[in-house]
C-alpha cells in the first residue's frame, strides 16, 4: 500500500523512468547516431540504479512500453508522446493517493500511460482533468490558466502541508484543482 506523507522519510518503492528508442525516428537523421548512443547509456546507467535500489531493498517499478505514435487531438498534434525518463515530473502521491498530473507540456498528455501497470497496484489512482492545450489566442510567458496544470515537481510534501513552487510549471486551476479533491491538506504557494 501506498504511504506517502513527506519527501523526506526512507525510500521504501519508487517508478524509476527509462528511454524510449521509438522516439530517435522522429528526431533530425543527422543526430540519430548520437542519439542513439546517448540513450544506449542512459539505458545502462538507470538499470544500475535499478539493481542498486533493488539491493538496499526498495522495490522498482519501470515504465512498460508503449507504441509511440503520432497524437492527434482538436486543438494540436504531436509527433509522439515524450519519453518515460522523468516519471516524478507527471506522478504526484499523496498519502495514499497517486495522482496522475496534467504537464504545461502538451507532448506529455498520454505520457503517464507507460506507469498504467504500476498504479494498477494502487489503492487509490486519479487523474487531473486533460488539458486542451489550445494556445493559439494566448500570448503570455507563464502557463496559461485556461484548464488545471500542474506538474508534481513543483510539490514539496511535508506531512499535510504542501508547499507549491513560484515556477512555471503549474497555473491557478491546478491549485485550485489540487486544494478541491485535498481538502485535508494545506496548501502554501511560495
Amino acid at each position: 500500500m501506498i504511504n506517502c506523507f513527506n519527501t523526506f522519510d526512507p525510500l521504501q518503492e519508487m517508478i524509476l523512468g527509462d528511454v524510449d528508442h521509438a522516439v530517435i525516428e522522429y528526431c533530425d537523421p543527422s543526430q540519430q547516431d548520437r542519439l542513439k548512443h546517448i540513450f544506449d547509456k542512459t539505458k545502462y546507467e538507470l538499470d544500475v540504479i535499478q539493481d542498486m535500489f533493488k539491493k538496499a531493498g526498495v522495490r522498482v517499478h519501470r515504465p512498460t512500453p508503449l507504441p509511440n505514435k503520432k497524437v492527434i487531438t482538436p486543438y494540436w498534434t504531436s509527433r509522439g508522446i515524450k519519453i518515460p525518463l522523468t516519471p516524478r515530473d507527471t506522478i504526484l502521491t499523496l498519502g495514499q493517493t497517486v495522482i496522475e498530473t496534467a504537464s504545461w507540456q502538451k507532448e506529455r498528455f498520454f505520457e503517464t500511460y507507460y506507469y498504467r501497470n504500476a498504479f494498477a497496484e494502487t489503492d487509490r489512482w486519479i487523474s487531473m482533468p486533460l488539458p486542451r492545450h489550445d494556445y493559439k489566442e494566448i500570448q503570455t510567458d507563464i502557463v496559461p490558466n485556461q484548464d488545471p496544470i500542474l506538474d508534481a515537481p513543483a510539490i514539496l510534501k511535508y506531512g499535510k502541508d504542501l508547499f507549491v513552487s513560484a515556477g512555471g510549471s503549474h497555473n491557478d486551476k491546478g491549485i485550485k484543482w489540487l486544494r478541491s479533491c485535498f481538502p485535508e491538506y494545506r496548501i502554501h504557494q511560495l
